[in-house]
């Protein structure tokens, strides 16, 4: 007997007192002892008739009807039709034999008195189940509905399944087999579909093989993989080859926004277009013309007009106006409400001599720009941060810094004076101080409050090579060329901005040289975290040193370095949904891209495991990648390793988890018109995503497509 306290404090207490292999009391205290046990002395009959339960079995035992309710359990199943004969003696039918497998199992007695006290008492091997085995009886499957890469977790509902633990096969017919696991009753599977890559279209039965040479069972349902397919979006040409202003943009399930030169091909006059490209669930892919009086939006510009996804029905975009001039008096923005309608509404806001970068989105009701001041010219002293602050399709208010700086206006530097925020309140920009030279030791970072009456901070930021991130809600960080100006250099540092309330504090960390060629120059990581690709100790792009540099903690200056042994003259970063990276090799071995060694590894934001996991075949140096919630996507030159023909490839890869590592799958992108491979794959929906095609090979003209890819 075991004396314990008379009130349990929590239900966590029960269900561990019910996993003791011991005999329990109960709990006690306060007034006294619980002094009374719970026990099976015998069981008859020992063995079963066969595996599917029923059976009648007599428990002789201690104290039965010393307690309110009694549990009996055969191994983890529950007994059923418990009936008290006496203090010693009760019958119980019994449950299957676990997963439908002959075996030894335990019977576990639990008593529950009339304050809720537990007694419990295992009787180990006691009670076999005898008999052939029985057929799995896989009955429903959770899903029914895969893109043709699969991956995706499925569950299988039924009987017999197999032992609890054990691992199956599940066969989904014509694509492939996984392992799956059962459940602890035997009553479902729970498992990752196979990749079917450019399966045909059609059903496919699913099989559970309990022995491979054996029995096996058809799920009723039948699952769909559909067939890879491409086709064009109708009515949108005249794209800007660069993506820019033309590159379309996610903001929210199935819904992408872009713009366009128009019918005349000429950006900046009235026949520019604002696009919504929308694709119902088992739908066709649509595109809808924004328009305002029956019209469309026109007088955009190609580089800066990138529309601000400001939520989910909710695009701002920056317009020249009627002047087709920037920086004067009819300069606007383009205000797009109820974006996923299916009937979107433009509103125009009229705000004079704003800059041509384009707009950053700040919150849901709020853009951010660096203001061309009195004089009407960027680069300038009087240059000040503005927020536009918006009530539905009305501005709200305008706020203005009320200290000036100025813009830095550098070309090619990836619009450095877009404004960023941590948390939708902070809104920071970069500038290039009282100078107005961007790229030396007088570029600050200039900070603006909005709840604490509008007060502007500055902060040093030499020659920052990109515009900075947020990587929590308090800090940002970036990467400068360091003292000598010159990126890829060993002086290049990381500058982790941390912004508590007072001043803005700022903290450099040596990186070595910068990789100055990745299209990424650092990524958020984990919690808090940013990785940085450098070119190693010996300083020079595919020498076999590269490295990345892991900083956990950015204003700490806590960081860690991974070399990269493959050693490609280019590395990309791409951030995951689970906080990971992806570092790709595109120059695989041999240093070359498309030529079939191409790798990617993924490395994990809590353990820092760094792992090769897929080879990415026909993969270009320069070819932009992006990623979904579990897959990366990229577009490779296909067969012919030559970029911009007809037989381009989408090359899909996982990255779900590090536990479920498989290769890509190359996809034919069947399409009339030509792909260039350094423009992204974007996913917009579920199971499909966008891409731009030149046509003729030269963008900007009435060849363009967009070509919407079903995977």
């Amino acid at each position: 007997m075991i004396r314990q306290p008379s009130r349990c404090a929590t239900s966590a207490l029960l269900i561990s007192l019910l996993a003791l292999p011991s005999f329990l009391s109960g709990c006690g205290g306060g007034g006294g002892t619980v002094t009374i046990t719970i026990q099976i002395t015998s069981v008859d009959p020992t063995t079963s008739a066969d595996l599917n339960g029923g059976d009648t079995v007599r428990i002789m035992g201690t104290n039965f009807n010393a307690f309110i309710a009694i549990e009996v359990n055969f191994g983890a199943q529950p007994a059923s039709n418990l009936t008290r004969i006496s203090d010693t003696e009760l019958t119980v039918r019994t449950p299957g034999a676990p997963g439908g497998v002959a075996g030894i199992v335990d019977i576990r007695i639990v008593g529950i008195d009339a304050d809720g006290e537990r007694s419990q008492h295992i009787f180990g091997n006691s009670y076999t189940y005898v008999g052939p085995p029985q057929d799995p009886n896989p009955q429903t499957i959770s899903r029914t509905m895969f893109t043709a890469t699969g991956a995706e977790e499925f569950f299988i509902a039924g009987t017999s399944l197999g032992a609890a633990g054990a691992t199956q096969v599940v066969e989904f017919e014509g694509v492939g087999r996984v392992n799956a696991v059962v459940s602890g009753d035997a009553t479902s599977l729970q498992g990752n579909a196979p990749i079917s890559g450019a399966l045909g279209a059609g059903l496919a039965n699913v099989r559970v093989i309990v022995d491979p040479d054996g029995v096996a069972a058809v799920v009723p349902t039948q699952v769909n993989f559909p067939a890879f397919l491409s086709a064009t979006v109708p009515g949108i040409t005249n794209m800007e080859g660069a993506g820019e202003a033309s590159l379309p943009r996610r903001f929210a399930e199935g819904f992408a926004v872009l713009c366009t030169a128009g019918a005349d091909s000429i950006w900046g006059n009235a026949n520019d277009e604002i696009w919504i490209v929308f694709g119902p669930v088992g739908g066709p892919v649509q595109p809808i013309a924004v328009r305002l009086a029956g019209l469309p939006i026109g007088f955009l510009h190609r580089r800066n007009s990138i529309p601000a996804i400001l939520d989910q029905d909710t695009i701002c975009v920056y317009s020249l106006g009627p002047d087709q001039l920037p920086n004067t008096g009819d300069d606007r923005v383009v205000l797009v409400t109820q974006a996923r309608s299916g009937a979107p509404a433009a509103t125009f806001i009229g705000h004079p001599n704003m800059n041509t970068a384009p707009l950053g989105a700040i919150a849901a009701n709020r853009v951010a720009f660096m203001f061309a001041g009195a004089d009407g010219t960027l680069g300038t002293i009087d240059d000040t941060l503005q927020i536009l602050e918006f009530n539905g399709a009305t501005l709200n208010r305008v706020i203005t810094s009320p200290r000036s700086d100025t813009a830095d206006t550098t070309a090619g530097k990836g619009n450095l004076s877009i404004p960023w925020s941590t948390d939708g309140d902070n809104v920071y920009v970069l500038t290039s101080g009282n100078d107005a030279t961007a790229g030396n030791a007088n570029d600050r970072i200039h900070r603006l409050r909005i709840s604490t009456g509008l007060a502007t901070l500055f902060a040093g930021a030499p020659s920052l090579v990109a515009r900075p991130i947020a990587v929590s809600p308090t800090v940002s960080a970036s990467v400068t060329a360091g003292g000598d100006g010159i990126a890829g250099t060993a002086d290049d540092a990381l500058l982790a901005f941390s912004d508590t309330g007072g001043a803005i504090a700022v903290q450099g960390t040596p990186i070595g040289a910068l990789h100055t060629i990745s299209p990424v120059p650092f990524v958020p990581f984990g919690n808090g975290g940013v990785a940085v690709p450098t070119l190693g100790p010996n300083i020079g792009p595919g020498t076999g040193d590269e490295q990345v540099i892991v900083f956990t903690d950015p204003v700490a200056g806590v960081f860690q370095t991974l070399t990269n042994r493959r050693g490609p003259p280019v590395l990309t970063l791409l951030r995951t949904a689970d906080n990971s990276i992806v570092i790709h090799n595109p120059g695989g071995i041999d240093n070359v891209g498309a030529t079939g060694d191409e790798v990617a590894s993924s490395l994990n934001g809590t353990s820092l495991l760094l792992r090769n996991f897929t080879t990415v075949p026909l993969w270009d140096q320069l070819t932009a990648a992006r990623a979904d919630d579990s897959r990366v996507f990229v577009v490779g030159r296909g067969p012919d390793a030559l970029p911009a023909t007809s037989n381009e490839v989408l090359i899909v890869h996982q990255t779900r988890s590090l536990s479920q590592i498989t290769d890509s799958v190359t996809l034919p992108v069947t399409v009339a018109q030509p792909l260039t491979n350094t423009l992204p794959f974007v996913p917009i929906g579920n199971g499909w995503g966008l891409v731009q095609s030149p046509g003729n090979l030269v963008f900007g003209n009435a060849f363009d497509v967009l070509v919407v890819i079903h995977y």
